[in-house]
């Protein structure tokens, strides 16, 4: 079964919605300093307001203390409906500021005295008038009240004054800059700074902890991957936009210019700095420092902006091609005319260059930025992952994957150390090709240290194979690049006939992994887990949530289904990767040391689990425990030092190595002495080994106790010589005898005893 591109991105996002969901605090923080950014451009500056077409209010206040203002505004042409009295300044300065859009603005009429020819008074103008004298109605106000004056004065009602304004040539640069043209190109590039901050704290941690990589290792599509966060960061992106830009509007720091070019503006900027997150994510490993440098990044952004909009603008002005590459450069060019026209309460034209020219770079930007990004993530994966070479995309393998089986014969084991029993088998779900790892020595400067030394061997279709060997031996590194985590040094590695190296996106569609560490998210529950993993591995929709339900219950951890990970033990943890691995039944299963951490009844149940699935499937399972890998393992090979030492089932590799039998004898304290009845049981086996604890002193229990070692090879004397013993017992005071098998540990000892003694050799030489 396998999923589709469509089905990968659609759980994909569901898992990023659960946690934008949890995540309440850094989610509604993405919002909030959105909006502050807003609110640090609207505190200084006067808002602008649309006084209504028709004939507004006129407020005035009248302090001569007669009815000489009444008599005066007969003389005028002020439509007596329209105006309004006030006892005092404030009480008009207030009903103005509840609605501004209602009033031209108000008179103070401080004294009149027709006779001394006095008349002294102040007109409050609305503010939208602030910047267009020319514009308002103080000529038509100051006009009316002087020629009621006169006409008051004179008794002439034929008389008019005539007053008239007329403004400077406009100038070569029509506008002034204020505080309001340099707030714009600084506040608003930072707009989406948080958002962009976690973006990368998601992705960098993502890649860190492994989960990207084990969500590809489970068949995971990059593209998809890639899509889904794309999409998430975009759905967010206009959510943020547009609920900035109400507010903007509402507070009329927007208010002339069209609100789609805004958005198209402000929608494009954010897909650059999106596409500038998957780059910087690509080269770090630590979400903090990440999260660090896009801040840096963006701050400096703003000061090239600045820079180039305030000074090198009018200087060298053929410069802005190459500002205009940084897109908070471009972006402030578009912000830098929007504050000049909503200052001048005009509308930035569609066609002015300041538009089209940042519109046209910030969409180069977005391409250029996520074309970088895409080659940095395939050269330079991380420390999880399989890295491309320089020159991956002229290679045809990058773009066409063949799914066709590339091998031929068969590989029973090339290297002349490897010990191996053999036997007949066919159908191999997974051979190995004289593979190497290096890595450079952390210690000795140029020097490489092989972590695997020309591994080659098959494992059996449908077997579970079981890989021991001493900590550092090449275990997990062998396990991951037969997952595709890291990348072999040379030699190859086939699982069903396809090659690890350049069919890997085929492998992964059929196997299932349980790393050494666990890659869990912290804000996912189990069930979310396996609804993933499911989904990617495409178990059907109408069999999935049966499938977690068993999967739960298989790994016992039904009762914590709704339980986020992040609050699960060591041991429910490792069930739970154990359970994702198996999800949506793949065919090849690889297990680094699932039962790490688990108690004992645990530990079996996992065992009966194994057993259990072993149907149909090819399990590689590493274990530091022997009597793991002896109950489970059809085929047992042993690790050292990067290399196969020695490969078989439990019982072939202790016969391999003579190590069969352990013989124990108890003997009376009243002996006079041991030495006959050793000299006659080392006459009969020549080649048997004492036990160490042999001793001629006797237990606490008042007998001596003597132990021996004997190999497979000459267990078919062992009857002739129980019968002996038996007739000559009371010779030899033995009272009891006892028989044992060696146990797997004793091989693995003797292998790791044996390669030291030969590194030590190499070394002497």
């Amino acid at each position: 079964m396998h999923s589709t591109f469509g089905q990968q991105v659609a759980a994909l996002l569901q898992k990023c919605a659960i946690i934008k969901k949890k995540n309440k605090v850094e989610t509604f923080s993405e919002f909030f300093i959105g909006i502050h950014q807003s609110g640090s451009v609207y505190s200084p500056v006067s808002p602008n307001y649309v006084v209504s077409n028709t004939m507004p209010l006129l407020g005035y206040v009248d302090l001569t203390g007669s009815n000489t203002t009444r008599s005066l505004f007969n003389y005028t042409d002020f439509p007596i409906d329209k105006m309004v009295s006030f006892t005092d300044e404030s009480s008009m300065i207030d009903t103005y500021l509840d609605n501004p859009e209602k009033y031209w603005g108000g008179i103070i009429f401080n004294a009149i005295d027709v006779a001394d020819n006095i008349i002294n008074y102040t007109i409050r103008l609305n503010n939208t008038y602030s910047n267009n004298i020319q514009g308002s109605p103080y000529p038509y106000i100051e006009q009316n009240i002087l020629s009621a004056f006169i006409k008051m004065k004179t008794g002439n009602s034929s008389l008019n004054l005539t007053l008239t304004t007329t403004e400077y040539p406009v100038p070569v640069n029509p506008y002034s800059k204020t505080i309001f043209n340099y707030l714009f190109p600084i506040y608003f590039p930072l707009f989406f700074m948080y958002t962009l901050q976690q973006l990368i704290i998601l992705l960098v941690t993502e890649k860190k902890d492994g989960i990207k990589e084990g969500l590809k290792v489970s068949g995971m599509r990059e593209s998809a991957y890639w899509t889904s966060n794309i999409i998430m960061q975009v759905v967010m992106n206009i959510l943020l936009i547009v609920v900035v830009e109400i507010l903007c509007y509402a507070t009329k720091i927007f208010h002339y210019c069209s609100p789609i070019m805004i958005f198209i503006s402000f929608f494009l900027y954010s897909l650059t700095l999106s596409s500038l997150g998957f780059l910087i994510s690509a080269f770090l490993s630590n979400p903090k420092s990440g999260s660090a440098l896009s801040a840096l990044i963006v701050l400096l952004g703003i000061g090239l902006s600045c820079l180039y909009q305030f000074y090198l603008n009018t200087k060298v002005p053929s410069i802005k091609w190459l500002f205009y590459l940084f897109s908070p450069c471009a972006f402030g060019a578009f912000l830098s005319q929007l504050s000049f026209s909503e200052n001048q309460n005009l509308a930035v034209s569609w066609t002015d260059p300041n538009f089209t020219e940042s519109t046209a770079f910030l969409v180069i930007d977005f391409i250029l930025y996520a074309v970088i990004a895409w080659y940095a993530i395939e050269v330079y994966p991380g420390e999880h992952g399989t890295g491309k070479p320089y020159l991956f995309f002229l290679q045809k393998d990058y773009w066409f994957q063949s799914s066709a089986p590339v091998y031929g014969k068969n590989v029973n084991g090339s290297s002349s150390e490897i010990r191996k029993i053999n036997g007949s088998s066919s159908g191999h779900g997974i051979e190995l090709r004289d593979l190497y790892k290096e890595y450079n020595s952390p210690t000795v400067k140029d020097q490489k240290v092989h972590a695997v030394n020309g591994l080659s061997l098959n494992i059996p279709q449908g077997t579970i194979f079981a890989l021991l060997g001493h900590n550092g031996a090449g275990k997990s590194t062998t396990m991951n690049i037969l997952c595709g985590m890291i990348p072999p040094t040379s030699g190859n590695a086939f699982i069903n006939g396809l090659s690890v190296k350049n069919q890997m996106d085929f492998i992964r569609r059929s196997i299932g992994f349980c790393p050494q560490n666990n890659i869990l998210y912290a804000q996912l529950t189990c069930a979310e887990h396996l609804r993933l993993f499911g989904k990617i591995k495409g178990v059907p929709a109408n069999e999935l949530e049966s499938s977690i339900s068993r999967s739960l219950q298989e790994v016992g951890l039904s009762e914590k289904k709704d339980t986020i990970s992040s609050s699960l033990s060591g041991g429910m943890k490792r069930r739970l990767s154990l359970a994702m691995a198996f999800i949506g039944d793949p065919s090849i299963v690889f297990l680094d040391e699932c039962t790490t951490g688990l108690d004992p009844m645990a530990r079996h149940q996992v065992w009966e689990l194994l057993q259990k699935k072993k149907v149909g499937k090819t399990i590689v399972m590493t274990t530091h425990f022997m009597e793991e890998a002896e109950l489970l393992g059809e085929s047992i090979g042993i690790m050292s030092k990067g290399k196969l030492r020695c490969m078989g089932t439990a019982l072939e590799l202790k016969a391999l190595f003579g190590l069969g039998y352990i013989i124990s004898f108890s003997i009376d304290r009243h002996v006079k002495s041991l030495q006959p009845f050793e000299d006659y049981f080392m006459s009969r086996f020549k080649d048997a080994v004492p036990g160490k604890q042999n001793s001629n002193i006797p237990k606490e229990n008042g007998d001596f106790e003597l132990s021996y070692s004997l190999s497979h090879q000459i267990s078919e004397n062992l009857s002739d010589f129980f019968q002996e013993v038996e007739s000559r017992q009371e010779e030899f005071s033995v009272k009891r005898i006892g028989i044992s098998m060696t146990t797997l540990e004793e091989v693995f000892l003797k292998i790791q005893s044996e390669t030291h003694e030969h590194s030590d050799q190499s070394f002497e030489h």
